[in-house]
């Protein structure tokens, strides 16, 4: 019998995965932390809330700002520190790793 999915990586892979994420991740952490430095001296206005790690319905555009830049920032560090930790191995991926590693949104 076989057990779920399952996909099969090789260290290499994963690594050049990981460390793709990690510019993207830092790159839209810049974005956003440019973007709230440019706000600043404006008046702030108030937006819906779109971030998933927050419990307010309404903030403030820059706090929105600089929390999207903590989250990308936080992202490309795990990026970061993944790719440096792979093994020479071949890696057995569920489902669950593929979403951790952002394999899913490709």
């Amino acid at each position: 019998m076989i057990e779920g999915i399952k996909l099969d990586f090789k260290a290499e892979e994963l690594r050049e995965h990981c460390n793709g994420l990690a510019k993207y991740h830092q790159g839209r952490a810049d974005f956003y932390r440019e973007e709230a430095k440019r706000m600043e001296g404006q008046e702030d206005i108030k937006i819906e809330n779109d971030n998933l790690y927050s419990n307010s319905t309404m903030m403030s555009a820059r706090k929105s700002m600089k929390e999207k830049a903590n989250f990308h920032e936080n992202r490309a560090f795990v990026f970061g520190l993944m790719r440096s930790h792979f093994i020479e191995e071949t890696y057995r991926l569920s489902i669950s790793d593929l979403s951790t590693l952002e394999l899913d949104k490709e």
